[in-house]
């Protein structure tokens, strides 16, 4: 598997869209069917993945690293070499929100026309007949399983996307759209064949472990102890520690400092005030917060505002 040469990202998803630079509208401009595309690397574990659904249907490739990542209520456990597809209608996101350290690439394709039901219309730009479309429709809305094995061709062509873009060479936009008509074909082709990639666990867990975030989530403001969490979800000690323990490594202590310095990550990219986010986040002192803030990313609160990769970190999808 060939690392990618280049890191870049492009996003008509997520606003705001200050990321975007020039270079790169100027590249996907021709091309308002690719609505994301981009290929970044992460040092360290960000909460950069929330639940949300996109406009197109969205496709990644694993360069490095293992994810466990959410569509609906089955988690996934995808490492590299593997691809992974959702739907526009699908709701999918990291596990806790989070995007964990690794590489790997996507692309979002908007189609002029798809839903649950009826044919797939990709628009005029794509070079596929109409009973092609219709077979890739059928495939990608009887999707089951997100995860695909051996997709390594995926990869490639998202790099190669984005070289033609940029280069806008003779024939680039011919080129641009065979690519991406090619990572479609790639898609279907693996969920035809791959059938051995089910959910990594049953749906009564992952929906058990989210209600815990959500009890802690609401009550991130005030002092939160195992206890409280206990009697809020109304589940055994053991059952609450073997639940977050399976799906963060964690203990719940750790884990409730975790969230905290999640939700104080987003509140932090909202221009709010350290020491209001300090507070809004339970941390009993602003040098509280600015140690465990550390603690688990490495950098200082006042730091982070000011890195590189904070300015990067607006790839939410």
């Amino acid at each position: 598997m060939k690392l990618p040469e280049h890191f870049f990202n492009y996003d008509t998803e997520v606003t705001p869209r200050t990321h975007n630079t020039p270079e790169m509208i100027r590249a996907f401009s021709p091309f308002p069917h690719i609505t994301s595309i981009g290929c970044l690397q992460f040092q360290r574990t960000l909460p950069l993945l929330p639940r949300l659904t996109h406009s197109g249907i969205e496709i990644h490739y694993i360069y490095k690293g293992s994810y466990r990542w959410l569509v609906g209520d089955s988690l996934y456990r995808i490492k590299s070499g593997d691809a992974f597809i959702t739907m526009p209608w699908e709701t999918h996101g990291g596990l806790a929100d989070m995007c964990e350290k690794g590489m790997y690439c996507w692309i979002i394709i908007a189609p002029a026309r798809f839903g649950p039901t009826g044919t797939l219309s990709l628009g005029a730009w794509s070079a596929l007949s109409g009973t092609e479309e219709r077979k890739l429709g059928a495939a990608f809305q009887r999707v089951r399983r997100h995860a695909l094995h051996h997709c390594d061709a995926i990869g490639g062509l998202v790099e190669r996307i984005y070289t033609e873009a940029r280069g806008r060479a003779l024939g680039y936009r011919a080129r641009v759209n065979a690519c991406v008509d090619e990572i479609l074909i790639s898609a279907a082709r693996g969920i035809r064949t791959d059938k051995t990639f089910a959910a990594a666990e049953p749906d009564a867990a992952v929906l058990q472990f989210r209600v815990l975030r959500g009890i802690i989530c609401s009550h991130i403001d005030s002092p939160m102890t195992l206890q409280d969490i206990i009697v809020r979800s109304g589940l055994g000690r053991r059952t609450v520690c073997a639940l977050i323990s399976r799906f963060t490594g964690q203990t719940p202590h750790a884990y409730i400092s975790k969230v905290r310095i999640e939700t104080a990550y987003a509140l932090m990219r909202k221009n709010i005030p350290l020491s209001e986010v300090a507070l809004r986040c339970g941390f009993s002192s602003q040098q509280h917060f600015s140690n465990s803030f550390k603690a688990l990313t490495g950098i200082l609160p006042k730091d982070a505002v000011k890195s590189k990769e904070w300015g990067s970190a607006s790839h939410l999808h």
